[in-house]
């Protein structure tokens, strides 16, 4: 029994990851035209932080894939798709994903040093 909550505790903790960046992804999808590329990279990076200091590092590091994938699918042309066109856009992507990675080991060994 005990085996079961701690399973459902733990996907519950990657359900609240995926809808913390899909709550975001509305947000700034609404703001698409007002805000710069850089700046939805640097909102992105907040979820990917939150996520990992409540839910750990593995939730952390899910929710920094899925930000790099709606970063680049919404917010990246050619948009709704994965398809980059400008070698300055795949540059920004990939910095964006190892700064999410990084932020993400660095919130969950935080969280363990507690």
């Amino acid at each position: 029994m005990s085996r079961f909550l701690i399973s459902s505790r733990i996907l519950l903790h990657y359900l609240f990851a995926i809808a913390m960046i899909s709550i975001a992804t509305v947000i700034l999808y609404a703001l698409r035209d007002a805000l710069d590329t850089p700046l939805v990279a640097l909102l992105y990076l907040l979820p990917v932080g939150l996520s990992t200091a409540y839910w750990g590092l593995r939730p952390g590091i899910m929710t920094a894939l899925f930000a790099f994938i709606s970063f680049n699918y919404f917010f990246i042309k050619p948009y709704y798709t994965l398809a980059v066109h400008q070698p300055g856009d795949v540059i920004v992507l990939m910095v964006f994903f190892v700064v999410a990675v990084v932020i993400s080991q660095l919130v969950g060994q935080a969280r363990e040093g507690q």
